[in-house]
């Protein structure tokens, strides 16, 4: 794997360095998050100079992905030699340097509130000494998906993650013409389906299953919450959501503070302030769902290669020898490569039944 170094000169990236001699790289990309990297390599003078120059990113000739380096880990050994560990994340953690620092409120399709929040945040933002240049957004994709909320003092990356993972977008910071590109993006369903003859599926069947876990925990789970607004006392403004008509012992409730979500005088509706909290309440259901896991270990087949029959995001069919089957989508993608050969290992989403 041939990698570069790239600096940041104030206005754009310029090579500065090729690193082909590494001996190890670990180069992860995720579909709605940051990935990460590490690169083990032999230590010289003039790399850590390198290194030490700050605003550096490392990128590859075969892949739009960029790695941010964040830490620089130098191990002098008399007995087994001198190396560096260089790591860090995806070009996505630029975004966690921006906090979303005024009330905002959005509403309307997703898609655009994403792009409203980097808008504001980081690449057009009122305060000029908040602009990063080298980023710029893509086409519009159209979507219809909606959202009602509001949000104040997250980090732009926690925010834009949190709602891709809440409707199914992927996102990334591309690296094209030594700037970055945001895009949103959605994987493709290659699940099994009797009509399809392009599906993905890793099993013991297609000799491309080598083990698997299935776990099932229901222990924090909840289908009722009660949401708390702003208020004091009697006159807190609280409202309730029921996702389901459990009863009795079946039914388990949790209490959701949402004092964060302010109607600001009256300026937002009743109605509109009740919307947000529900979907506050929403949100937290979500993190109380029956939680099923079916992690696999892939096998390196030629009957399903990755970047060719499947991607990133995409949606494929997992089974094990006991009848245990899901449709789940790559959430990640670990490329390895050392002097024992190269591998490529993808993981899959969490889902809830």
């Amino acid at each position: 794997m041939i990698l570069y170094l790239n600096k940041y000169n104030g206005r754009t990236f310029d090579k500065i360095a090729v690193l082909d001699n590494a001996k190890s790289v670990i180069w992860v990309k995720r579909y709605a998050d940051c990935g990460e990297f590490e690169i083990y390599i032999n230590a010289t003078s003039e790399l850590l100079n390198l290194l030490l120059k700050g605003e550096i990113i490392v990128t590859r000739d075969d892949d739009d992905v960029a790695m941010y380096i964040e830490k620089i880990q130098l191990t002098v050994d008399n007995e087994n030699g001198n190396f560096i560990i260089i790591s860090g994340r995806t070009a996505e953690c630029i975004l966690a340097r921006r906090v979303i620092n005024k009330q905002t409120i959005l509403s309307g399709k997703a898609e655009n509130a994403i792009r409203k929040l980097l808008t504001d945040n980081i690449i057009n933002p009122s305060d000029s000494n908040r602009k990063v240049d080298i980023i710029t957004l893509s086409e519009v994709n159209s979507w219809t998906e909606t959202i009602n909320m509001q949000i104040t003092g997250d980090d732009l990356l926690t925010a834009v993650r949190d709602i891709c993972k809440s409707y199914g977008y992927g996102f990334k910071l591309s690296y094209e013409n030594n700037k970055f590109v945001f895009y949103l993006y959605k994987g493709q369903d290659r699940s099994y389906r009797q009509s399809s003859n392009s599906f993905v599926v890793f099993s013991p069947q297609f000799e491309n299953l080598i083990k698997s876990e299935y776990v099932r925990d229901d222990t924090e789970t909840s289908k009722y919450a009660y949401i708390a607004g702003e208020g004091e006392g009697i006159n807190r403004k609280i409202v309730s959501l029921s996702v389901g008509t459990l009863t009795g012992l079946m039914r388990k409730e949790i209490w959701v503070d949402a004092r964060d979500i302010s109607s600001n005088d009256g300026e937002v509706s009743d109605s509109e302030y009740r919307n947000q909290l529900l979907r506050k309440g929403y949100e937290e259901l979500a993190n109380h769902k029956i939680i099923t896991e079916f992690n696999g270990t892939i096998a390196n087949m030629n009957n399903f290669v990755y970047g060719k029959d499947y991607f990133l995001g995409d949606k494929v069919s997992i089974e094990n020898q006991y009848g245990i089957k899901a449709n789940v989508i790559i959430t990640e993608v670990c490329e390895t490569e050392d002097e024992t050969g190269y591998s490529i290992v993808p993981a899959f989403e969490e889902w809830s039944e």
